[in-house]
Formats: structure tokens, C-alpha cells, sequence
């Protein structure tokens, strides 16, 4: 097990230096609804990434994993995933909500109160070395680059 861990753990880090940096992009639903993303994506050794959304209509936000899995839904995903955040230095564990995203397994994070949710986007946005997530068998890690500047235009235009 350890092996495996120490292996995810090589790859994780090899990624993080192909990622490109943060991305920002306004997107619409099937169903009209407006929103707002930020995120990094991560095409090697899978496609993973790391992003927050909100959206217009709502002011829903969340952070989310996109996970290199399919989803399958017979299933078994427990409720909730326990995800360990590091973000310099700073250790934070949430509970993520699996989720079917286009036949895509995703994990989505709801912060309680809103000044939960905003100092963890605070958190991310002003991190300067990687940031590590961990989160059932994975350990991945997510360049900070161009995620102030991308968080804060998907926030600032979804307050709007």
C-alpha cells in the first residue's frame, strides 16, 4: 500500500509541473443557468483538476475535484469523502460529495458559512508553493499559478 501511495505520490508531483496555470471561463448550464469557474487542469499522467465555480443565478459556490475516474453508478461511493487540503503549511480537511458530471466522477465541496468559503478561496488564491490534496487513494498536487488572478474574476463576476 505504501508503494502505491509513494507511486501516486511521484506521479502527482510530476504533474504539477506540466500543469499550465489557472484558467478562468464563464459557462451556461443545459438549462440556461450562468455561471463563473476557475480552475487548473491537469492532462498528465490523467486528466484531473482542481476548480471552484459559482453560479449567477443562485450565488452557489463550491470547489471541486474532478477525479481521473468514471463514474459508475451501481457504485459504491460513500456519502462523503474525506480530502485533506495543504496549502502552505495551512492543513484543512473537507468532506467531498461524489458526484456524475457527464459520466465523469467528481467531487464537490460545499463550505458551510460564507466566511468559510471565502477564506478557503482566500487560502488557495494566495498560495505560493503547490497545493496538495489527498483524498481516498490519491495525492495530488495543483500549481498555484494565475489562481489569484483567476478566482477573483470568477468571484468578482458571479457577485456581480
Amino acid at each position: 500500500m505504501r508503494l502505491l501511495l509513494a507511486g501516486a505520490f511521484v506521479a502527482a508531483l510530476s504533474t504539477a509541473a506540466l500543469a499550465g496555470p489557472w484558467v478562468y471561463e464563464p459557462f451556461t448550464l443545459d438549462d440556461g443557468t450562468r455561471g463563473h469557474r476557475a480552475y487548473q487542469w491537469v492532462e498528465a499522467p490523467e486528466d484531473i483538476a482542481f476548480g471552484y465555480d459559482c453560479d449567477e443565478a443562485w450565488g452557489m459556490e463550491y470547489f471541486y475535484i474532478r477525479t481521473p475516474e468514471r463514474y459508475d453508478a451501481g457504485g459504491p461511493y460513500p456519502f462523503q469523502i474525506p480530502t485533506v487540503f495543504e496549502i502552505d503549511g495551512t492543513v484543512i480537511e473537507l468532506q467531498g460529495m461524489p458526484k456524475d458530471n457527464r459520466g465523469q466522477l467528481f467531487l464537490y465541496y460545499s463550505i458551510g458559512e460564507m466566511d468559510e468559503l471565502d477564506a478557503f478561496l482566500d487560502l488557495v488564491a494566495k498560495a505560493r508553493r503547490p497545493i496538495r490534496i489527498n483524498y481516498d487513494r490519491d495525492d495530488l498536487l495543483f500549481s498555484p499559478q494565475g489562481a489569484a488572478a483567476a478566482l477573483r474574476r470568477a468571484y468578482d463576476a458571479c457577485m456581480d
